[in-house]
């Protein structure tokens, strides 16, 4: 974390600023970081459901998120098409074992 100094009406104020790291990596690179994370919160989210309903309503809030991270412009219509398959096919091979 850096620390700024910032002189106001002869006092200085000490304010802590946090440097965001993704600005420092390409547009790919953010994309790539997106489409991993995603992936995880889907084997996470999933994972966690304990019941068909519980399943259905995580799944479609995570396909949500995929469209909003899409139409955000942080990852491309190709990787939420496949995010979408890859939570699709986890939900429908979950969703058969706990019928």
């Amino acid at each position: 974390m850096n620390t700024a100094m910032k002189i106001t009406d002869k006092n200085q104020e000490s304010h802590q600023e946090v440097l965001a790291f993704n600005c420092l990596l390409t547009g790919e690179m953010r994309a790539r970081a997106e489409v991993k994370t995603t992936l995880s919160v889907i084997d996470r989210e999933m994972g966690k459901s304990k019941s068909v309903p519980e399943m259905d309503f995580r799944a479609g809030y995570l396909a949500g998120r995929i469209e909003e991270k899409e139409n955000a412009g942080l990852i491309t219509a190709e990787d939420a098409e496949q995010l979408k398959n890859v939570l699709y096919a986890k939900y429908e091979i979950l969703r058969r074992l706990r019928i």
